[in-house]
């Protein structure tokens, strides 16, 4: 029995190491993430709009000061959304939105390691503000983040693309509704970067219904099986050890400094130069994600 104790405790250790999505609860009485498979989903759905729209914001991106950051510091964030195979829809092929985004890890404008707040942005700009379509509501979400020196071609491409100096940290480019073919070559492209494997992020495929249709859909009323959940708000994507440590902490979200600050730490306190933040090791991204039931077979 030693062996099958051992891997378990690996598989359990592992799955601890992923990054995983959580909602951050609307309400006080809850805890403040929510496991997905905890969440009723808010939209419900039917089988005359099974469809979902769906836009994303990064709103904040705490790397851990564990983290080593210097000038030339960068970082490549991948995120694959499109129809889980399981999906009730038979109308669409399966079709992936892909975001590619370069993050400066250093802001050089201001001569210091890049804040989270600084990360924001729209990531539906990607697409040229084009909602992400998700056939039958029954989503697949991939998520990773590697860091990279400067120089790469990949690293040229962003840097083409940005605005002057200090004015974003943050420059994406979308890949809309393309097929498996073409999620391999954007992944090929981006083999220059991945073999430093210096992996921040690594989440592994999520299945996330974003309707009660979808979800009743899965499940086929089935009690036993939870499948995991989103509703339209915001979320953060963290390892899962850190999930009882904000949970713990009773955290908040504040969006000016972009943070998770315990609920018993009043704003004195953080802004003091003194404060140790009990979640500095952690790395974590927040989200908002907007959610919307339509037909897309007409």
């Amino acid at each position: 029995m030693a062996p099958l104790i051992q891997n378990r405790d690996a598989a359990a250790a592992d799955l601890a190491d992923q990054f995983v999505v959580f909602q951050l609860a609307p309400d006080l009485e809850s805890p403040t993430l929510l496991e997905t498979s905890m969440i009723q989903p808010r939209l419900a759905g039917s089988a005359e709009q099974p469809d979902v729209k769906m836009t994303i914001d990064l709103l904040s991106f705490h790397l851990s000061e564990d983290e080593d950051v210097d000038r030339n510091m960068k970082a490549t964030m991948r995120i694959v959304i499109g129809k889980d195979e399981n999906s009730s829809d038979r109308f669409f092929d399966t079709a992936y939105w892909v975001i590619s985004a370069g993050m400066d890890l250093y802001n050089d404008a201001k001569n210091r390691r890049a804040e989270p707040r600084e990360f924001q942005r729209n990531l539906n700009e990607a697409f040229g503000n084009r909602a992400i379509e998700i056939p039958g509501g029954l989503a697949k979400l991939t998520f990773d983040v590697i860091r990279n020196k400067q120089d790469t071609w990949w690293d040229k491409i962003f840097g083409a693309l940005k605005s002057p100096l200090g004015q974003t940290l943050t420059t994406a480019i979308g890949f809309p509704a393309v097929g498996l073919s073409a999620l391999n070559m954007v992944d090929s492209l981006l083999d220059e970067v991945r073999k430093e494997k210096n992996i921040l992020f690594n989440s592994r495929p999520m299945t996330l219904a974003l309707t009660q249709y979808a979800r009743d859909q899965y499940t086929a009323g089935n009690a036993r099986i939870r499948v995991g959940c989103l509703s339209p708000g915001f979320c953060l994507i963290a390892r899962g050890r850190d999930f009882k440590a904000f949970n713990q902490a009773n955290a908040y979200f504040y969006p000016a400094y972009g943070k998770l600050i315990p609920a018993d730490v009043a704003p004195e306190a953080f802004l003091s130069p003194s404060y140790q933040d009990p979640f500095a090791k952690m790395t974590y991204a927040i989200f908002r994600i907007g959610v919307k039931e339509e037909s897309l077979n007409f």
